[in-house]
């Protein structure tokens, strides 16, 4: 992940919601003009996060290594 993720958490101290699709490609192929009808595209969803709390106070790479870690984690999970 790019670290301007991890900067806007730092900056705003939203709350955090990790989450991985899969199958938008089959959908809206890279350079498509429009959508494909008929596909699937799973979302999963990871724990909501206060990042006004810890997460907003830890460094640019450990927020990055968080959200690394959870994207992961998600991507596990899809078919």
């Amino acid at each position: 992940l790019k670290t301007g993720m991890a900067e806007l958490v730092r900056a705003s101290k939203p709350v955090v919601l990790p989450f991985h699709h899969h199958g938008m490609r089959e959908v809206l192929p890279i350079g498509g003009r429009f959508p494909r009808f008929g596909k699937t595209v799973t979302v999963r969803f990871g724990e909501a996060l206060a990042s006004r709390g810890d997460l907003a106070e830890r460094s640019t790479a450990e927020i990055t290594e968080w959200a690394t870690t959870q994207l992961l984690a998600l991507q596990a999970r899809s078919p």
